[in-house]
């Protein structure tokens, strides 16, 4: 089954941004950026009527959850997709995401510019 609950969106709890050290075909910057904060789900009530906006949600889903959203960038602004967000059940599983995520988007730029960037 699932829920239609409001959001509320915590203070960012970490972030950060890594250039990798090269530039792409246009001579800007090539890195990463990300922001992780917590996301608290609140089920939306009968009394709360028809809510414009709200979220489905499974019912074995938790409600309160670490949301980490990443980006490329390019010249250390945000370049490419806008929803990027994934969820975790601790802030430590989506600092460990982050890391990842940042090595993925160094590699996939080495093999998209041509670059040969050592590890």
């Amino acid at each position: 089954m699932t829920k239609k609950c409001s959001t509320t969106l915590g203070p960012i709890l970490d972030g950060g941004s890594v250039e990798h050290g090269f530039n792409d075909k246009a001579d800007r910057s090539v890195g990463y950026q990300w922001t992780i904060r917590q996301v608290t789900y609140t089920e939306l009530t009968e009394e709360a009527g028809g809510a414009y906006s709200y979220r489905l949600r499974r019912d074995d889903q938790p409600m309160l959850v670490f949301k980490m959203n990443g980006s490329p960038t390019r010249d250390g602004r945000r370049y490419g997709p806008a929803f990027n967000d994934v969820e975790f059940a601790s802030l430590e599983d989506a600092r460990r995401h982050a890391v990842k995520r940042v090595e993925q988007a160094r590699k996939r730029d080495i093999k998209k510019f041509g670059k040969e960037v050592a590890a």
